[in-house]
């Protein structure tokens, strides 16, 4: 009987899971989607039962399809979507649905915390600026606007710490989860500035390093999936964290760049670095003295998609042909990936895209070209914001979408100027997770070593060509000053 762990990413979309061994080998996968709810226009929450269910049922799927099935799982951890607000009763059944990462409805707490944070001077401005859909702005709005259900909140954790409790009974986070809620000192791994804010302590969970067991699948929770009465689960992580473990990033001077929806360029660090001013964001990594800072695009797998629906009429799986048949520049068309505002280095919710340089002889390959390059600058610019924070790689870790486009790999190298390679589990996140339960399970000393002997990567490297590196650098100066002009005060929703 072959022994085996399981690895789980609790997205917005989806869940996916996914058994693999000690080397890393994928032997089962599987996914459930699910839909967010938004009831008013900015809203999204989620009903955190339909994520236990989709969980219930994929990790069923995965033990039928592996030798051994529950008897073979040495442990399990959970990779989880950042920020969302899930609110519990006495009994840690959930009062509300869980208020979303993506949520907007807390913009009126958003410069007030702000303001409470410059004044007081707390270490949480340092690190992460403040942004609707973190769970702190979320609370408060909560404590503003929904007053008697606040009254019976009895604790206050993050998605996967809520199906965690599901699983063992047990609430815990982890320092990585943990540090993307503002509520968090990033570089002292504590709870912190609740009482100034009124927030009682004792409602936020002890927080553990992922690898860490929390607890152990109780007898409802076998039932409920499959698995063994008594198999350890361990702390998980956030998901970028746990998508940099799966893509092998996991030690000061790894990268990774992540296409999906939005985009995200992570630098491993062995020290906190403040980004808050540069609109970055820095995170605690899978363990003290780790950490993770990031530059995020809000639309760039997600623009693809636009532009293929709303723009091309094509299936998004045919822009790369379509946008082959442009030369590199694009014509001169630029494209400003804002179509859902902008984290980094705007920081406007409000920002919106637009196509610039567009002459006569422009056509739809041009514009296509341009989409794909667009966020390619886009996350370049989180790229050289990050050095100016001393944070530098030789090369990048490509996930996501994007890495699945030869095209697209080809153009992010030529515009970072550096080397990609691509881990081959698609499932970087889940992967990560597996890792993270490959380390509690005690096969390895810890996730650093877990991780590179469970992460492999396809043969294939995608490197910048020097001319097309020049001409790059050219519209990268064209679409720096346009950003700086547009995210300025000229274009934003009306």
């Amino acid at each position: 009987m072959m022994a085996f762990v399981i690895g789980i990413d609790l997205g917005t979309a989806s869940l996916k899971a996914l058994a693999a061994d000690e080397r890393g080998e994928v032997l089962a996968q599987t996914a459930r989607a699910y839909s967010f709810k938004s009831p008013r226009p900015g809203w999204a929450e989620q009903d955190g039962e339909d994520w236990y269910r989709a969980l219930a049922e994929a990790v069923r799927e995965l033990l039928s399809r592996t030798e051994g099935g529950a008897s073979a799982v040495q442990a399990l951890a959970l990779s989880g979507q950042m920020h969302g607000a899930a609110l519990l009763d006495e009994n840690h059944a959930l009062l509300r649905p869980v208020i979303l990462h993506c949520d907007t409805r807390s913009e009126a707490q958003v410069p007030q915390l702000s303001a409470f944070f410059a004044e007081k001077k707390l270490e949480n401005a340092r690190y992460n600026p403040v942004y609707t859909g973190f769970l702190l702005p979320s609370l408060l709005w909560v404590r503003e606007h929904e007053e008697a259900l606040f009254r019976r909140v009895r604790a206050v954790c993050l998605p996967k710490d809520y199906i965690n409790m599901r699983l063992t009974g047990e609430l815990a986070s982890d320092f990585s989860d943990a540090s993307g809620t503002l509520a968090f000192d990033v570089a002292d791994f504590r709870w912190t500035a609740l009482d100034a804010l009124g927030l009682d302590a004792a409602l936020f969970p002890p927080c553990h390093a992922s690898a860490d067991i929390i607890g152990r699948i109780t007898k409802q929770a076998a039932a409920d999936t499959g698995l063994a009465e008594g198999t350890p689960v361990a702390a998980g992580g956030a998901d970028q964290v746990m998508q940099a473990v799966g893509n092998g990033a996991v030690r000061p001077g790894q990268a990774t760049v992540n296409i999906g929806s939005s985009g995200q360029v992570c630098f491993q660090s062995a020290q906190a670095e403040p980004g808050a001013d540069a609109a970055l964001n820095t995170f605690c990594g899978f363990r003290r003295g780790a950490w993770i800072t990031m530059g995020a695009t809000m639309s760039a797998g997600l623009a693809l998609s636009w532009f293929a629906k709303n723009i091309a009429g094509l299936a998004p799986r045919e822009l790369d042909t379509l946008a082959a048949g442009a030369a590199p520049g694009a014509g001169g068309v630029l494209f400003l990936p804002y179509l859902n505002g902008e984290r980094t280095p705007h920081l406007r919710p409000d920002l919106r895209a637009a196509f610039l340089g567009a002459g006569l002889a422009a056509g739809k390959a041009e514009f296509a070209r341009a989409a794909l390059e667009g966020v390619a600058f886009s996350l370049r610019e989180c790229i050289e914001l990050c050095a100016e924070k001393g944070l530098r790689a030789e090369e990048y870790i490509a996930s996501g979408g994007g890495a699945h486009s030869d095209l697209w790999l080809s153009i992010q190298a030529d515009i970072y100027g550096a080397p990609l390679k691509v881990a081959e589990c698609g499932e970087q996140a889940a992967m990560g997770a597996a890792v993270t339960a490959a380390a509690a399970a005690g096969w390895y000393r810890g996730i650093e070593e877990a991780s590179g002997a469970m992460v492999r990567y396809r043969t294939t490297r995608w490197t910048a060509d020097a001319g097309r590196r020049e001409l790059y650098n050219e519209c990268y100066a064209r679409y720096a000053e346009a950003s700086a002009l547009i995210g300025g005060t000229l274009w934003k929703t009306i």
